[in-house]
């Protein structure tokens, strides 16, 4: 019972990180996961810049917003300490400010009016190689959507196991 919401959820998730374990998300169509009214997560499969044929990463976005204004403004300096702390093996971070969504939301979907930012994590092969770390990387995407109606404090909690 307690990986139901994970399953359900992280459903459409798990089919484009199987596909990234197999080395090729050419086929992993984007999808938007909303949220709420003014958050989604985002799923969009990218390639190799030197290399355009070669699909080889997953790009997870959530749109982060806050309806209480103090809690948006701490989360908009987390999220932004967060995306430039490098740690090990993690996924590469990036933070963009409301006003200028990434690339792969703004080319794929109609971006929702958020008023903290997105938060983006590039997902290579070697995140997802094994059973045990597409499990992992499922739990993290699944978990990092929920604790954010709680506010601030939980989901800083959250990032930093990610």
């Amino acid at each position: 019972m307690s990986y139901l919401r994970r399953d359900l959820l992280g459903a459409p998730f798990r089919r484009a990180f199987d596909a990234l374990a197999r080395g090729d998300t050419s086929k992993v169509e984007p999808l938007e996961l909303p949220w709420r009214p003014t958050e989604a997560v985002y799923l969009v499969a990218g390639n190799d810049p030197a290399n355009p044929n070669h699909w080889d990463r997953l790009i997870v976005v959530y749109a982060v917003d806050f309806e209480d204004e103090s809690d948006a403004a701490m989360a908009r300096v987390v999220l932004q300490q967060f995306a430039q702390t490098k740690v090990g093996n993690a996924p590469p971070c990036h933070f963009n400010e409301a006003t200028k969504p990434p690339l792969e939301v703004s080319t794929n979907f109609s971006p929702r009016e958020v008023g903290v930012g997105y938060l983006s994590f590039v997902l290579f092969q070697a995140h997802v190689a094994t059973d045990a770390r597409r499990l992992k990387a499922l739990d993290l995407v699944v978990a990092s959507v929920a604790p954010r109606k709680r506010g601030i404090r939980v989901s800083s909690s959250v990032l930093l196991i990610f």
